[in-house]
């Protein structure tokens, strides 16, 4: 799922800098930005009205104790809705209940956690910041100048 999510990535952003080479000969124009602005819009109107139709996760199902709806949407997705007791279905149902109950078991914490320290754990301020750290040098680095700016002609 990693490899196919940067795979699109990717993708979009060789579609972006086609799109923009394409463009690029009626910069003088108010065309130039109006299609790349209305590809974006173009492509995106789909994506969000499809979410509004998309079923819940078996997960979010089962962390909201709904473990009847969990087990009708696994046995869904595995295309064996009529199924729903197949095994299949029941290796999976037993493995998500098991982490979701430890989970559970391990309390429930705080967005203040992450910067004061407070849950017991050692160093939690430090790797909250780490994980800002490496977010924002990233970005600083200016990987997307890079993608964007200076493949322009």
């Amino acid at each position: 799922m990693v490899a196919s999510y940067q795979l699109m990535i990717t993708i979009g952003i060789l579609v972006s800098n086609l799109i923009n080479y394409g463009v690029r000969e009626i910069e003088d124009t108010d065309a130039s930005w109006r299609i790349v602005i209305g590809l974006g819009i173009a492509f995106s109107i789909p994506l969000g009205v499809g979410v509004l139709f998309l079923p819940e996760s078996p997960r979010w199902l089962a962390g909201r104790d709904d473990w009847e709806g969990a087990r009708t949407s696994m046995a869904r997705f595995r295309g064996l809705k009529h199924d729903p007791n197949n095994q299949l279905i029941e290796d999976d149902f037993g493995e998500m209940y098991d982490s979701i109950q430890q989970q559970k078991s391990a309390g429930v914490g705080s967005w203040l956690e992450c910067f004061t320290g407070s849950a017991g754990k050692p160093r939690v301020v430090y790797r909250t910041l780490l994980g800002f750290g490496v977010q924002f040098l990233q970005q600083w680095t200016g990987v997307n100048y890079f993608f964007y700016v200076s493949l322009l002609p």
